[in-house]
């Protein structure tokens, strides 16, 4: 993956036109020259007073310089195609960054909009907001997590994710309560794993400390359905763009992982293991070995209509939860599905 990236950034770097643009130089150097010896030729044959083959070497000359002129002239023509394609891939370029860095506003806006009363708030009236959101989802997510876990220890690591990510998602109340049934027997959860029926009924009877009418487990589709959506369309948006090197678009993304704090990556990653964040990465390769995926008729797979190639894994190939530290999302482990992107504080040994 990273020989072919290097290839693309060195064809890029150096642009088959500007070799053009060099050997056509060459060229016309070279014509200059012999154009300059014929001359002296030209002379020493009229010096000898030689009129038939000073009438040809005349002719020579004259023909010698039409093309000179025409190379000339061709030149001038691609250098002037030359500047107009650097004048367009510039104007692209602005026009990318500047939907670019609207798009990061509009995330740093969704992450900053974001208000929640935890449900061990003592005050209704005081809510969490921005980046501490997640702090608190993070929290309720591992202790759900470390309880299935302690009930159901034949859940496997990814289920036991992916049951407790929709229950956080979705919630148990009114609408969410339907949702949540309706995306676990979609998945076969329910098949495989038949007592989780039971366990949500009983997360259905626990109520909030600030408010005993409302319920514990509300869900959170309605901060981090549209925080999702945002941010894989800016991922993709970016990942996408065929005139930007693959080390380009890793620095761009980059910037934007800058922006997510440690909670925001541990949220995110437990969202990749769901069927609801799969489209990042897990959609179209195995869980464990990165071998790429086939579709239910063993066809390849498409995003976008372009088939899914292994630079197309997105947290892997943009290193999206990298700053995860080791032991942060216990009992769920980010290196077991993710065992070849470089975690941050793996580069420390």
């Amino acid at each position: 993956m990273n020989d072919k990236n290097d290839e693309e950034d060195i064809g890029k770097k150096f642009p088959y036109s500007a070799i053009v643009f060099a050997g056509l130089a060459l060229t016309v150097i070279g014509f200059i020259i012999l154009y300059n010896r014929f001359s002296i030729l030209s002379s020493y044959v009229i010096l000898k007073g030689n009129e038939s083959n000073a009438l040809a070497m005349g002719q020579f000359q004259s023909y010698f310089i039409a093309i000179a002129a025409s190379l000339f002239s061709l030149v001038g023509i691609i250098f002037l195609i030359l500047t107009f394609k650097k004048q367009s891939d510039s104007f692209r370029r602005e026009r990318f960054e500047n939907q670019f860095f609207e798009m990061m506003k509009i995330y740093r806006e969704n992450v900053s909009e974001m208000d929640y009363v935890a449900p061990d708030s003592l005050d209704e009236m005081s809510p969490t907001y921005g980046r501490k959101v997640f702090v608190k989802i993070n929290r309720e997510f591992l202790t759900l997590a470390k309880d299935l876990h302690i009930r159901f220890p034949d859940i496997i690591e990814r289920d036991l994710t992916s049951i407790t990510y929709l229950i956080i998602f979705f919630g148990v109340a009114n609408e969410g309560d339907e949702m949540l049934m309706l995306s676990l027997r979609k998945h076969l959860y329910i098949n495989r794993y038949p007592q989780v029926e039971n366990y949500i009924k009983t997360l259905s009877n626990q109520r909030t400390i600030y408010n005993r009418k409302v319920k514990k487990f509300g869900g959170h589709q309605i901060r981090l359905g549209h925080y999702f959506r945002h941010l894989y369309q800016t991922v993709l948006f970016v990942h996408s763009q065929e005139f930007l090197t693959q080390n380009e678009k890793y620095d761009y993304i980059k910037l934007l992982r800058g922006q997510m704090s440690t909670h925001e990556q541990a949220v995110f990653f437990y969202n990749s293991l769901s069927p609801l964040g799969s489209k990042w990465e897990l959609r179209f390769r195995n869980a464990l070995t990165y071998e790429l995926a086939r579709d239910m008729n063993n066809n390849e797979m498409y995003r976008n209509n372009k088939p899914i190639s292994k630079s197309d894994f997105l947290i892997t190939e943009y290193r999206l939860i990298q700053n995860i530290p080791e032991g942060f999302t216990d009992p769920i482990n980010p290196r077991i599905f993710y065992n070849i992107l470089e975690f941050e504080e793996d580069d420390q040994f």
